[in-house]
């Protein structure tokens, strides 16, 4: 089965569908306008989080990612434990003090 099936039992209906209509149109179109638009998928929102602290923090801080995508994170934990990224040596040390879900 390909990842991105698999990704859709743990995105299919949650809070962070159609993430682009849940956070602030400027801040959207601010990011947006920089490159290539951010696909309306889990990735694009992950990529958008990322970038929107890296190069935005005073912008980041005015949002409450966790209120506005509160199972976007244990989500996102879930897929990887399922995929065996935690399991990797490059990233154990950000799951091992990860509560079990």
């Amino acid at each position: 089965m390909k990842s991105s099936f698999k990704l859709l039992k743990y995105t299919e209906g949650k809070s962070f569908s159609e993430w682009k209509t849940k956070l602030a149109s400027n801040l959207v179109q601010k990011l947006d306008g920089k490159k290539k638009p951010y696909p309306e998928n889990t990735l694009g929102l992950l990529r958008f989080i990322r970038n929107l602290h890296e190069h935005y923090p005073e912008d980041a801080e005015s949002i409450n990612l966790m209120a506005s995508f509160p199972d976007l994170f244990g989500s996102v934990f879930r897929f990887a434990k399922e995929r065996g990224w935690n399991s990797r040596p490059s990233l154990k040390k950000f799951f091992s003090s990860a509560p079990q879900i």
